[in-house]
């Protein structure tokens, strides 16, 4: 859950960038409005969550909601610097493959349980032993120990530098041994995070989420109520913030013009998420040409990011050819040149690799992608790659598709900060990137 700095003004942020615009309070809200505005936080996102369920949790917007009910391990700060947060401190052993997590002392669930590290082992076992879309983020993860009540012991296959990362996100949260199992755990769970469902929400549609007074961290939550509205419709989203029915929400960059005739002050937040394409069947077990690295070579030359950036994102983004936040210790500045757009040389590649014709794809579509695909059929079309695209629910989006040819994923959407003090609330996909060919 982001904390945002009680500051008695609006909120408005860009889809693709980040971008967000201020007014104050007083500009077209009353004297009651304001007094409400200071204990109340009402924000819009696109799409609900799939689940409240941790095996069934996703990163992106939809973190809005369950990261206010479920307390992550660690947590990310505004720098992009990793904190405590579950976890007050860790530690790795010299050959990294043993990480030692330490609790926080007073954190109790909403029940009023102990959260201790009981439940963090049956959480994290839970996740690997069951089907789900985050259970290959614990795949180093061989057995998870608690030798006393607020100790976390993880033993691990081989070293994973992305496992503390992903303790900052879905994979991190702390259940309710008690409950997990229930069937309450999908739309109302107990958590250890700051906030509760209300009665008045209404799955899908509202999350209405109060502040608990017993949570160990309370002091960092300024707001009372905060009340989450799924709006699927972008220009319904921004006709909202100007009447003042939210607080914030996530506008594209094409309504900033809207909103700066309003009143709006724009201010662009420098990005913290990506958007990619990521080619899966690198061994071409489902379409046998991305076996191939010339094709997975040819497929980075075909995307002109710097046109991506400008044209889809209007200018609301930077250019990369990696993964990796420029703010983040694995980033490599050099990376960023191993690809230039080249449709030429890649055609010539794919005639190398023995597909002068090209060959089909086929890719999942989901609600965040449509705007993207578009560009990705034009771009892969060039160089002879034809793309079909699949309908998909996002619950199954990161599995394994049945599909025989399905074998890469459309722009991913990134996900949104949570639990820094005074936290900004920020948007998903901030660069625009083509796919990595290993």
């Amino acid at each position: 859950m982001m904390r945002i700095r009680s500051s008695g003004r609006r909120l408005a942020l860009t889809a693709l960038a980040a971008t967000a615009a201020l007014t104050t309070a007083s500009c077209g809200a009353s004297a009651e409005q304001s007094a409400a505005d200071a204990t109340t936080l009402t924000l819009a996102v696109q799409g609900a969550p799939n689940s409240f369920d941790p095996l069934e949790l996703t990163d992106g917007t939809q973190a809005y909601v369950w990261s206010s009910v479920y307390d992550t391990l660690l947590r990310y700060d505004n720098k992009g610097e990793l904190q405590p947060n579950g976890a007050k401190s860790w530690s790795y052993s010299d050959d990294r493959k043993t990480l030692t997590l330490k609790l926080q002392d007073g954190m109790t669930f909403s029940t009023g349980a102990p959260v201790n590290s009981a439940a963090v082992k049956a959480t994290l076992e839970r996740t690997m032993k069951e089907p789900g879309q985050n259970q290959f983020k614990l795949s180093a993860v061989e057995s998870v120990e608690a030798p006393d009540e607020s100790t976390v012991v993880l033993r691990l296959k081989e070293p994973d530098a992305a496992l503390l990362h992903a303790f900052t996100m879905a994979v991190g949260v702390i259940g309710d041994p008690k409950t997990l199992d229930s069937e309450r755990t999908a739309l109302n769970p107990v958590g250890s995070g700051p906030y509760v469902l209300d009665g008045s929400t209404v799955n899908a549609s509202k999350y209405v989420l109060k502040k608990r007074d017993d949570y160990w961290n309370a002091k960092a939550y300024p707001f009372e109520t905060v009340e989450i509205r799924v709006i699927k419709d972008r220009t319904a989203t921004v006709n909202a913030l100007q009447s003042g029915g939210l607080s914030a929400a996530s506008v594209e960059t094409t309504q900033v013009d809207r909103l700066k005739a309003a009143g709006f002050d724009v201010k662009f937040i420098e990005a913290v998420a990506m958007g990619g394409l990521t080619l899966a069947d690198r061994d071409g077990t489902r379409v046998k040409p991305l076996g191939d690295e010339r094709v997975r070579r040819a497929i980075n030359m075909a995307f002109d990011r710097n046109k991506i950036v400008e044209q889809l994102l209007r200018g609301a983004g930077k250019p990369t050819q990696q993964v990796f936040s420029p703010k983040s210790d694995a980033y490599d500045p050099a990376l960023e040149r191993t690809y230039a757009y080249d449709p030429a040389a890649a055609k010539k590649l794919m005639a190398e690799a023995g597909y002068p014709d090209g060959f089909e794809v086929h890719m999942p579509s989901l609600f965040f992608t449509k705007p993207f695909e578009p560009t990705v059929d034009q771009a892969l079309a060039e160089i002879g790659v034809e793309v079909t695209w699949d309908p998909t629910p996002r619950r199954t989006a990161c599995r394994r598709s049945p599909r025989r040819s399905t074998a890469c994923s459309s722009p991913s959407r990134g996900s949104p900060p949570r639990r820094a003090r005074y936290r900004r609330t920020s948007a998903p996909a901030t660069c625009s990137t083509a796919p990595t060919p290993n």
